[in-house]
C-alpha cells in the first residue's frame, strides 16, 4: 500500500471499520480511498481478497468522471510548474520515476517514507510522533 493504491474504492468493508478510522477524509481532493486504506491498515485491520464480483459498474459516455477532472487538474499544475523552470528542458514523469527507482531501489523503506511525506503529511506526523520515523530526511 505504500507503493501504490492496490484496492478499488468499490471494496467492501464493515461499518465498524469505517467508524473506527473516521471514514474518508473529505478534505482531500485526490486519493481519498488510498488514505482510507492506509488508515485501516494502520489501525490493525486485516484485508482479504474475494475473487467474485459484488457490484455492476456503469460508465457514462458523456459524463466527466472525478478521476478525469483530477487528471486535468494535474496536467494544469504540471504545465504551470514547467513554465516556472527551464523551458528548454522537459521533465517527464518517466524521468522522475527513474530517478526515484535509481536512488531508492535498494531500500523500499525509503520509498515508502518518501511517499508518505509527499502525499500523507498528516500520517507522517503521526508516525514520527510514535517514533517510527525519527526525522524528515528520507534517507537516514
Amino acid at each position: 500500500m505504500c507503493i501504490g493504491n492496490l484496492m478499488a474504492v468499490t471494496s467492501l468493508f464493515r461499518k465498524k471499520v469505517f467508524d473506527k478510522v473516521g471514514g474518508f477524509n473529505e478534505g482531500l481532493f485526490y486519493a481519498e480511498d488510498w488514505d482510507f486504506w492506509i488508515r485501516i491498515a494502520s489501525a490493525g485491520f486485516r484485508f482479504k481478497y474475494l475473487p467474485e464480483p459484488f457490484f455492476l459498474y456503469r460508465k457514462m459516455n458523456d459524463g466527466v468522471s472525478l478521476s478525469q477532472q483530477n487528471y486535468n487538474k494535474r496536467e494544469e499544475i504540471k504545465s504551470f510548474i514547467k513554465s516556472q523552470f527551464d523551458p528548454h528542458k522537459e521533465i517527464t514523469i518517466e524521468e522522475v520515476n527513474l530517478y526515484v527507482l535509481n536512488n531508492f531501489r535498494d531500500n523500499k523503506k525509503h520509498i515508502c517514507k518518501l511517499l508518505i511525506i509527499l502525499f500523507f503529511p498528516w500520517l507522517f506526523k503521526v508516525l514520527k510522533k510514535k517514533g517510527i520515523y525519527k526525522n524528515d530526511i528520507v534517507v537516514d
